[in-house]
């Protein structure tokens, strides 16, 4: 028992987490550790030798006799191998083909040329029962290299890959019965499926859980579809088992433009988290630019069924953040727009705000966060009238800077409106708002008018400000005639902080 608690305390020194990518969680042993634990003393030797486990998960980098005493000593147990350069995995195949049964988890990166590749085919071409894992790194090879297009084997254990710079073969038929694909800069822009393939190949994915694609869409934005000239049109496909989707975009031209006819014919469950990231051309001198969510983002009521059920929302510049509740988990998913343009065009407040009213409308939403999103009073009392179920409105703006507008923010002005109910509306905070004198004018007058419509008192009042003069007597008692009028319409505590003042 002693011994057994020891090897357990010997296998917590030993493992590290040298890789970023968060995608793979297995951690390795490098060698100099497990080096220095069995050189401690005879004791420690001996317990290092005899504990299998302490073996399994091995970085390897120049030498491949590390490698040999790992698996010899590593028993029968799965191997977990990383290997830090393709010069050792190209010296490792012999080892590698012997014990091609055991390994489970594979990691090789990054390529410098197309020996590694070609190695990991071979590998790859007789079947390896436990393996479950693959993830390579071709970040440093100028090449051009696809992986899985010779994969006719089975692994039947094999449940994710990760690819960074290499295209994957989406006509693979491993790819069938995979739980996690995550692809990063893959180049294959001018190689990839049409738009109607990739979404058969993708639909054949049915026990797909995540997928992941980071500046690798396969399908290119030049490819002219067939619908464009008057043939059929996409199918629409499920993803049933779908917990993660992530798309990002890099600049234009892109692919970008595809991205609204991709969610367009994607199911996904109400719980899944949807995380988009695209540089989009937002027009300039004149020109016309993509200025709407809506030229990307689907607002048909069959899609995105995550919008629907939304319980929480955050809105900032050029993106927004909405929360989901299912089975006592909250599932968090964003979209974001950012300008490729070198003036950085923002988009629209009201704009903006319009938009994510279309796509939110039927969500039961509880809570809407604003973060530094001015737009127009009638948009904001559009948006505000529609939600019935608002229980919490956070305001929050940024920190000052030169040139900036101290207005009151219009999402504040709107709360007062006579179309803007909020008959549940029970907590109010605004946060590092610029001072301006309108502000507790503003806030108590939207107060007021809601009691004396026979609405619910907020019980909750936060308000934290900055740059707000100090040391003027009759300003000061002004601010606090107004802060007190302002507590009048709350039922319950009215928290002020302010945060000094900031000399522009």
């Amino acid at each position: 028992m002693i011994q057994e608690i020891f090897g357990r305390v010997l296998s917590g020194a030993a493992y590290q987490a040298p890789w970023s990518d968060r995608s793979w969680k297995t951690r390795f042993s490098p060698p100099t550790t497990l080096a220095t634990i069995s050189s401690v003393c005879r004791r420690w030797r001996f317990c290092a030798i005899n504990l299998p486990a302490l073996w399994q998960d091995v970085l390897v980098y120049q030498h491949t006799m590390w490698l040999s005493i790992s698996m010899a000593r590593s028993a029968k147990m799965p191997l977990n191998l990383a290997f830090v350069t393709p010069k050792a995995f190209a010296a490792s195949e012999n080892l590698l083909s012997r014990e091609r049964h055991r390994i489970r988890t594979l990691v090789v990166c990054p390529m410098q040329n197309d020996d590694a590749l070609v190695g990991i085919d071979k590998l790859l071409s007789r079947t390896m029962p436990v393996l479950e894992r693959i993830h390579i790194n071709g970040s440093s090879y100028r090449g051009f290299r696809s992986f899985g297009h010779s994969s006719d084997t089975e692994h039947p254990s094999l449940h994710s890959i990760s690819l960074i710079d290499v295209t994957l073969d989406w006509h693979s038929p491993f790819l069938r019965q995979l739980r996690s694909i995550v692809l990063t800069n893959t180049r294959n822009a001018f190689r990839g499926p049409s738009f109607t393939e990739f979404l058969l190949c993708l639909e054949a994915c049915q026990n797909l859980e995540e997928l992941e694609l980071i500046n690798a869409f396969p399908v290119g934005h030049h490819t002219r579809q067939p619908w464009e000239n008057g043939g059929e049109s996409p199918p629409d496909i499920t993803l049933p088992n779908m917990r993660r989707l992530a798309l990002a975009f890099p600049p234009p031209p892109s692919e970008a433009t595809d991205l609204r006819m991709f969610l367009s014919h994607v199911g996904l469950p109400p719980s899944a988290e949807l995380q988009i990231r695209a540089e989009v051309y937002m027009g300039r001198n004149g020109l016309p630019g993509m200025r709407t969510f809506l030229k990307y983002i689907p607002s048909n009521t069959r899609h995105l069924p995550m919008l629907r059920t939304a319980k929480r929302l955050i809105i900032s510049p050029g993106a927004f953040t909405w929360e989901v509740e299912s089975e006592g988990h909250i599932h968090r998913s964003w979209v974001s727009l950012v300008s490729s343009d070198r003036d950085h065009i923002p988009i629209q407040s009201s704009t903006h705000v319009r938009d994510i009213l279309e796509l939110f409308f039927k969500a039961p939403l509880e809570c809407v966060v604003v973060q530094g999103v001015d737009g127009s009073i009638a948009a904001w009392q559009e948006f505000l009238g529609r939600f019935a179920a608002l229980t919490e409105l956070v305001v929050e703006c940024s920190m000052p800077t030169l040139g900036g507008t101290t207005d009151v923010p219009p999402v504040l002005k709107a709360l007062g409106k006579p179309n803007v109910a909020l008959p549940k509306l029970r907590v109010l905070r605004v946060r590092q708002v610029r001072w301006d004198p309108e502000l507790l004018k503003t806030i108590t007058c939207s107060l007021r008018r809601r009691a004396r419509r026979g609405l619910l008192r907020v019980s909750e009042l936060e308000l934290t400000v900055y740059g707000r003069p100090l040391g003027d007597p009759l300003y000061v008692t002004s601010f606090e005639d107004e802060l007190a009028s302002m507590s009048c319409w709350v039922d319950g505590p009215v928290t002020y902080l302010n945060m000094g003042r900031i000399y522009l």
